[in-house]
């Protein structure tokens, strides 16, 4: 049976890349959710009057209070559609293609 290569000190090579991984997965977890959060600051609000008035019973046509318009960006649903899908097909393809190049390649080369 060989020897499993110590990094540096005690700590076994395999222990590191398991941490190593989980970052990782971590990482890829939280950029995944990060747009979908994002995109809701990202773009600019439109206030509903008509809205506001079933909600509260008011007819005038003011925002309730705290409410501020942010966002850069005045994209309608569909277009805010069209980012997150284009972002989410683009994860899944690279997702594809990393695992392809790992069965190639070896995830030594790939993951360094």
């Amino acid at each position: 049976m060989e020897c499993v290569k110590k990094t540096s000190g005690c700590v076994a090579a395999r222990h590191v890349l398991v941490a190593a991984w989980f970052w990782a997965f971590a990482n890829v977890y939280i950029l995944r959710t990060n747009l979908s959060v994002a995109i809701v600051s990202m773009v600019k609000s439109n206030f509903s009057a008509s809205a506001a008035s079933e909600c509260t019973g008011a007819q005038d046509n003011t925002p309730p209070a705290g409410w501020k318009e942010d966002g850069e960006f005045d994209w309608n649903e569909w277009y805010q559609g069209q980012v997150l899908s284009g972002y989410f097909y683009g994860y899944i393809c690279t997702q594809i293609f990393g695992g392809w190049l790992e069965t190639r390649l070896g995830g030594k080369v790939v993951c360094g």
